[in-house]
C-alpha cells in the first residue's frame, strides 16, 4: 500500500498502551497518578488485561490509597470484568464496539448480543460493588439510533454513567445522548 492511501480509521490510547503485551516503566505508572492526585478526581486507567504489568500497575495504583478514584478500562467480557475487579479499583469503564465496522469484521456480534453481553458483564460488576461505566468504544461511527438502543439498554440496568462527556458536548445528531437516555 503506498503511503497516500494509509487512513486512520481511529486512534485510542490510554497511557501509552491499550494493546496486549504492551510495555511501560511500572515506576512511571505509580508517580504519575501521584503527580496528578492533587488535580483530579478520577484517574483512568488501561485495561488490566492488556498485559501482566497493566494487571500490576492498576492494582499497585488503586492500593496508593489516593483520594482521587482509580477506574480501569475494559473489553465488554466477564474475564476482563473479573480481572479489572481484581485489581481493587473503584470503577470499570465498560467498553464495546458497536458500529457495523466492528459489528462485522472485528466481534461479529449483532446489536441484541451486544445488549446481552453487556447485561452480563454490567450485573457482574454491580454485584461487585464497583462504579460501572459502560460505553460504545466507536459511537460516533456508530448510528445514532442503534447507539440510543445500546445506552437505553444498559441505562435501565442502573450504570452509574453511560457514554462519555462528549456525547454532551459534540453537536449534530450525537449531541446531548445522554440527556435522551436521563434527561437533562
Amino acid at each position: 500500500m503506498a503511503l497516500h492511501d494509509l487512513r486512520i480509521v481511529d486512534s485510542t490510547l490510554r497511557e501509552g498502551e491499550q494493546f496486549a503485551r504492551a510495555l511501560h516503566q511500572s515506576p512511571e505508572a505509580r508517580d504519575r497518578p501521584r503527580a496528578r492526585c492533587v488535580r483530579r478526581r478520577v484517574h483512568q486507567l488501561t485495561n488490566p488485561s492488556a498485559s501482566p504489568s497493566s494487571f500490576d500497575d492498576a492494582r499497585m495504583i488503586a492500593g496508593l490509597g489516593m483520594r482521587a478514584r482509580v477506574l480501569v478500562h475494559c473489553r465488554c467480557t466477564l474475564e476482563d470484568a473479573r480481572r479489572a475487579v481484581a485489581t481493587g479499583a473503584h470503577g470499570v469503564n465498560v467498553l464495546f464496539g458497536t458500529s457495523q465496522q466492528l459489528r462485522e469484521h472485528s466481534h461479529g456480534r449483532s446489536v441484541p448480543q451486544i445488549i446481552a453481553a453487556a447485561t452480563e458483564v454490567i450485573t457482574y460488576l454491580q454485584s461487585e460493588g464497583v462504579e460501572t461505566r459502560f460505553s460504545c468504544e466507536d459511537a460516533f461511527r456508530t448510528p445514532i439510533d442503534t447507539l440510543l438502543e445500546v445506552y437505553r439498554a444498559v441505562d435501565a440496568l442502573g450504570v452509574d454513567r453511560v457514554g462519555y462527556r462528549g456525547h454532551r458536548r459534540s453537536g449534530g445528531p450525537y449531541g446531548g445522548v445522554r440527556d435522551r437516555l436521563r434527561g437533562p
